[in-house]
């Protein structure tokens, strides 16, 4: 009787005593989503790496790697529909995000196959970015959000028009937490002031329509795939070519940091500088702003801008139409001593700037243009603190010759007083500006009547007025001098 290993290798032997031939299964690795992981991070931490937020970056941090952002991609800049999708802002953004998509991924990569799940990333994350730029172009937008939110609406897509591929009981399966992701993070959105939740819904549309489409085409159906191809681009194509240009003072600054047109003051002061002002027109308004302690307050921008002639500071203020102001008081641009303030220092800024005439736009937080102050007005330096303005017919020699009589007679010693010398067919003005008490003390009267004697000689002669303005605006007192 034969053994059992001659038995086995007789070709006529029983068929399971044969050694069966086993084909190794193919292991499908998500090249394309593991890339796109790899790919985010590395731009982030080479972002970090450059100095932009760890934890919390700003707006005005990521707008230069590529954010989208209406007045800048809808100006030409569209290739940063698509950089936005590899940018974040912060670790908890990109950990979320990159958690999220290595979830469903390699499932969808593997639905679809490379090439076309990298179409479906791409369309839905541009997607979503342009639904952005419509509903808010002044937003800056990053992130890989509405690229993911259009993989899950890529796998709902496929699930309803390939309904033969995935068991009836499986495909249920996978749209129910399809769906319970989606709607916790579209609740998550809304209650979230930081979350775009219109780039998640516009990339989760796309991306069920383009998933739709794949789905249609099928790998066997190449015309079908190129016609889906060409729809998807097409309709890309003509919602860039629709989109809406927008601007704002909110917008101008966020420019001109993406442009590099800044001089920053100590830690987070900062002049923006747009049009025909130049580098040196800005550094000379930031010592001018300090001077005058505009750059006191904490983390203060200002727009400097030249077109034709014309000078324009933009001021964004704190507040907005649904506070009353501070402590009570009135919002900065209704508010009489805060205006006469600017008007104060205004001549000093004006001259800074490259001279007068200046207009100071000032904007509430929004970026909502909310008054305006003309300043037609030029000013000397004395000394490090004290200026001389200078309107109308009177010239800077003249405002110089004053200050020094000042400084001479004992009235200015560099206490920060800026009185402003005006002539015209009506005589000569010198504006001093008090406090409203100050102005209502009658020795006051007296010391401005000396002083007015001091510098008549040097402004064209008696008479003149000592013209005394309270910082509320509403108390006022006239000496002529004569």
């Amino acid at each position: 009787m034969p053994d059992a290993q001659s038995y086995m290798s007789q070709p006529d032997g029983p068929a399971y005593y044969e050694t069966p031939s086993v084909e190794p299964v193919a292991v499908f690795t998500p090249v394309v989503t593991y890339a796109t992981i790899a790919l985010n991070v590395a731009v982030f931490f080479v972002m970090v790496a450059r100095g932009v937020g760890f934890v919390d970056p700003t707006a005005e941090q990521v707008l230069p790697w590529g954010a989208n952002f209406g007045p800048l991609t809808a100006s030409g800049q569209w290739w940063r529909l698509l950089t936005a999708c590899y940018l974040h802002f912060g670790i908890i953004h990109i950990g979320m995000n990159m958690y999220v998509l290595w979830q469903v991924g390699p499932f969808a990569e593997k639905l679809y196959g490379r090439a076309r799940y990298l179409l479906l990333y791409l369309a839905a994350g541009v997607g979503g970015n342009l639904a952005g730029l419509y509903i808010h172009p002044l937003t800056v937008a990053a992130g890989a959000s509405g690229a993911i939110f259009g993989v899950y609406g890529g796998v709902l897509g496929f699930l309803l028009v390939r309904r033969n591929v995935i068991a009836t009981e499986r495909a249920w399966a996978i749209a129910k937490s399809a769906g319970i992701f989606l709607a916790y993070n579209l609740i998550y959105g809304v209650a979230s002031v930081k979350t775009d939740l219109t780039a998640h819904v516009g990339g989760l549309i796309v991306g069920f329509v383009v998933g739709c489409l794949l789905a249609w085409a099928g790998p066997e159906e190449p015309m079908r795939l190129l016609a889906a191809v060409a729809a998807i681009a097409l309709a890309l194509a003509g919602a860039v070519t629709k989109a809406p240009r927008v601007t704002s003072t909110q917008a101008e600054e966020l420019m001109g940091v993406a442009d590099g047109a800044t001089v920053t003051v100590g830690q987070n002061d900062r002049v923006i500088y747009s049009g025909d002002a130049t580098k040196a027109d800005a550094e000379s308004l930031a010592k001018a702003l300090v001077l005058t302690r505009v750059f006191a307050s904490p983390n203060v921008t200002l727009l400097l801008s030249k077109e034709e002639g014309k000078t324009t500071i933009s001021l964004s203020l704190k507040g907005d139409e649904t506070q009353s102001g501070a402590n009570g008081k009135p919002l900065p641009w209704k508010s009489p001593s805060f205006l006469l303030y600017l008007r104060e220092i205004g001549p000093v800024l004006a001259s800074a700037a490259g001279g007068p005439p200046l207009d100071i736009e000032l904007d509430n937080k929004k970026g909502e243009r909310r008054g305006e102050v003309e300043i037609d007005a030029g000013a000397v330096m004395i000394n490090a603190s004290d200026s001389v303005g200078y309107a109308g017919m009177a010239t800077a020699a003249e405002a110089k010759a004053m200050g020094d009589a000042l400084v001479a007679a004992g009235y200015m010693n560099g206490q920060g007083s800026r009185p402003l010398l005006t002539k015209d067919e009506h005589g000569t003005v010198v504006t001093y500006y008090f406090k409203d008490a100050t102005v209502q003390n009658p020795d006051l009267w007296k010391d401005m009547e000396i002083a007015g004697r001091k510098i008549a000689p040097v402004v064209g002669g008696l008479p003149l007025t000592m013209h005394l303005l309270g910082t509320s605006g509403t108390v006022s007192k006239d000496i002529l001098v004569q």
